[in-house]
């Protein structure tokens, strides 16, 4: 038998081990025939970390197939206009949020620079809750942003799907994340994506193509994305914006199993 395994690190999770994580790492390492990154970043860095291993290391974000998500989000298109409708959104430029309310996801900074940026042609819609909720209330009224945002809670399946379809762009603004799935998610619902570089997920993103990364905790840099992306025109469409298909990438990871 071969034996494969997958790590989830984040380049900045890879990077800060503690030293009996590092030589349980290094032993781990000399007895696998492949690791299964989610990171393009944590790939190259384990290839430097170990340039004389036997293993492989193999790129495959944490990913669902496009062809199936995306007939989910477009199914709630009637859903997405009774959202349209009920919140009298109109032709608002909407920004994404889907997580939970916890200090990781680094919310004020997001409420922060939002504030700096907001207009009355577009809309904040956090999708979520948890434990930073009243913190998260209570910055809103203070930064004169009711008329701004519009929190749903936390949602599922069909009710989540329709705010893919109706959302132009979309943002994740973690200080820590080894990857973010809802990334792929808002990708394949045809947002531009913003996303900080420190979640996993940064790595489906092509400056411009489709969304921006920014610098982790850097409100200005976030800012400064901001006003590229509201300037960017509503979305047109509902077509995949992820960099390769499911299929794709699947196929990366038979090629890393076949070779030697």
């Amino acid at each position: 038998f071969r034996l494969f395994i997958t790590c989830d690190d984040s380049l900045q999770m890879a990077e800060s081990y503690s030293e009996n994580r590092k030589r349980l790492r290094n032993f781990v390492v000399k007895q696998v025939d492949g690791f299964l990154v989610v990171s393009t970043k944590t790939k190259i860095y384990l290839e430097n970390l170990y340039p004389k291993a036997r293993c492989k290391f193999i790129y495959f974000p944490i990913i669902q197939d496009d062809i199936l998500l995306a007939k989910k989000i477009n199914a709630n298109r009637k859903k997405a206009e009774s959202y349209s409708n009920e919140y009298s959104i109109g032709n608002k430029k909407i920004l994404l949020y889907v997580g939970r309310f916890v200090s990781v996801k680094n919310l004020p900074l997001l409420l922060k620079a939002y504030a700096e940026v907001k207009k009355d042609d577009n809309l904040l819609v956090l999708v979520g809750d948890g434990e930073m909720k009243s913190i998260v209330d209570k910055m809103i009224h203070e930064l004169g942003l009711e008329d701004n945002i519009l929190q749903t809670g936390s949602l599922y399946g069909d009710d989540l799907y329709a705010w893919y379809y109706l959302a132009d762009f979309f943002v994740l603004a973690s200080y820590q994340e080894a990857f973010g799935a809802v990334v792929n998610e808002a990708l394949v619902g045809g947002c531009f994506t913003l996303v900080s570089d420190h979640a996993g997920a940064h790595t489906l993103i092509s400056d411009g193509i489709n969304g921006y990364v920014f610098k982790s905790d850097d409100e200005k840099d976030l800012k400064k994305k901001m006003i590229l992306t509201f300037d960017r025109a509503k979305k047109g469409g509902h077509c995949s914006l992820m960099p390769k298909s499911f299929e794709e990438f699947y196929q990366d990871i038979i090629n890393g199993f076949e070779s030697k």
